[in-house]
């Protein structure tokens, strides 16, 4: 085994900045989420030096851009429409300019705009580099105290509670940590909403604005958990790993999600939703078509 992974001398980032970024290449830059200490040196170097900034936002990017003192075009690329300006940043590519792709923190592409214009760039056979950086997602995992070998990241939350439900419970089976992004004005609800369906044993860990001055993390069964956010500050952005979780002793799962809310939910045929409700509810499928005629 070789123990040496890297496969470089590291470059002072004086003289890191001084290094031309490759033409012709989409950068996908991992930006800090909450503490501006935490941009790499590579990221700096990348978005000082690029042509083009593809930014979710560019009135939030505008910081890292005066940070940097990057002189490169901004442009905003987020999700009502990176559809459509796809092709502006595949033509400046293809014209032989760098771009960046930022999203307000953290890794485009993740529960983030970005993918959308990676794809293109793969497509039309140019060349893209990550440059890696902050993740809540991994952060969290790495504080939890939770084996995280294994896990499922669903994004934010839905608001409804039928959708809750479903989000949960169709990745159940799955016996690893799910892991979703919730808002301060949801939090609570959405650990009560699903306190109707699981057991209260079931574990989770709260990770509330990582990195940033009041960063906190909660750990407890459901009880706890919902004790401990009545009396916290739960102003932030939360990262939330629910673990060992386990439904309610007789809980009729099948009364609390149909056929039409997976399929809905997930965007997939009825035959494929029976077969997700068949392993949560350990019913046959033709039980779960009976029961939802």
């Amino acid at each position: 085994m070789n123990i040496n992974h890297f496969e470089n001398e590291p470059i002072a980032p004086s003289d890191l900045q001084n290094q031309p970024v490759e033409k012709s290449c989409l950068y996908v830059v991992a930006t800090p989420i909450g503490n501006l200490n935490d941009l790499s040196p590579r990221a700096f170097h990348v978005l000082r030096n690029a042509d083009i900034i593809a930014a979710e936002d560019t009135r939030v990017s505008r910081t890292l851009i005066n940070l940097t003192k990057s002189k490169a075009e901004c442009y905003s690329n987020h999700k009502f429409n990176e559809k459509q300006s796809v092709n502006l940043f595949i033509n400046a590519l293809q014209s032989g300019k760098s771009v960046a792709l930022v999203s307000d923190a953290g890794t485009p592409g993740v529960s983030d705009p970005g993918f959308i214009l990676v794809e293109a760039a793969h497509n039309s056979g140019l060349k893209v580099i990550a440059i890696p950086g902050p993740s809540s997602v991994i952060s969290a995992c790495s504080v939890s105290g939770i084996d995280c070998s294994k896990f499922i990241f669903i994004g934010f939350m839905p608001k409804k509670q039928n959708e809750i439900h479903t989000a949960i419970l169709s990745h159940l089976d799955l016996k690893c940590p799910i892991i979703f992004f919730d808002t301060s004005n949801r939090i609570q609800d959405t650990i009560k909403d699903l306190s109707t369906i699981l057991s209260p044993d079931s574990m989770f860990c709260l990770c509330k604005e990582i990195s940033k001055k009041f960063e906190n993390i909660l750990r407890g069964n459901i009880p706890t958990i919902l004790e401990k956010l009545q009396t916290s500050n739960i102003k932030g952005e939360w990262t939330c790993i629910l673990f060992n979780a386990s439904l309610k002793e007789n809980k009729q799962t099948d009364n609390q999600i149909s056929l039409e809310e997976v399929s809905n939910y997930f965007s997939i045929n009825r035959s494929k939703a029976a077969k997700i409700l068949s392993i949560i509810t350990e019913k046959k499928r033709n039980e779960i078509y009976k029961d939802f005629k």
